[in-house]
């Protein structure tokens, strides 16, 4: 979700197709920066990231980075993310345009880990 709000994964795809170059999917199942003021205790050890929680929300954004132009995804290294990835990746449709618009909803309100300046 974060490559919806901040919209910088175009541009790299496209240098990448351009130069014949296969890309992978890092942080499919990142939802946003942690807010300011999230206690220690609620971060993850190994997410820098506020994960996706949601399980609809987490199948979503794993179908629409397979979706993409991708050879593969690396999933969280925290453990109960990384099997929520294996779970649902093993049969997933491709997304459709209404579920992309749904996601673009979902991220306008999301901290990017990336943010343009």
């Amino acid at each position: 979700m974060p490559w919806l709000k901040a919209d910088f994964g175009p541009a790299v795809l496209a240098k990448a197709r351009e130069k014949d170059v296969p890309c992978i999917s890092l942080k499919s199942l990142a939802r946003q920066r942690w807010p300011e003021g999230a206690s220690k205790a609620d971060r993850c050890p190994k997410c820098w990231y506020q994960p996706v929680e949601d399980d609809v929300e987490a199948s979503l954004a794993l179908r629409w980075a397979l979706s993409q132009p991708i050879v593969s995804i690396l999933p969280p290294g925290e453990e109960r993310y990384y099997r929520k990835a294996l779970e649902r990746c093993g049969n997933l449709a491709p997304i459709t345009e209404e579920e992309t618009r749904r996601l673009r909803t979902l991220a306008e309100d999301m901290l990017p880990l990336f943010p343009r300046a």
